[in-house]
């Protein structure tokens, strides 16, 4: 594997277990009503962690997450 290769595999996998840590995290906070934290969890994500993470959730923490992002 050359070193571009290795490269692309190594930031697959950090951005994997960055959306990992998100999906976690936000499940926590929601189930705990904690929003404020949640929404500081969102704001400096990338809008495809946020979309993956916000998929994972059960259906009622969906909306709840849904509802606590930036309107722009």
């Amino acid at each position: 594997m050359n070193e571009n290769n290795l490269e692309t595999v190594t930031s697959l996998s950090s951005d994997l277990s960055t959306r990992e840590n998100i999906t976690i995290q936000l499940e926590e906070l929601l189930i705990a009503g904690n929003y404020d934290e949640a929404k500081l969890l969102l704001e400096p994500s990338q809008p495809v962690d946020i979309a993956d993470a916000i998929g994972s959730l059960p259906l009622i923490l969906q909306a709840l997450a849904f509802r606590l992002l930036k309107k722009k």
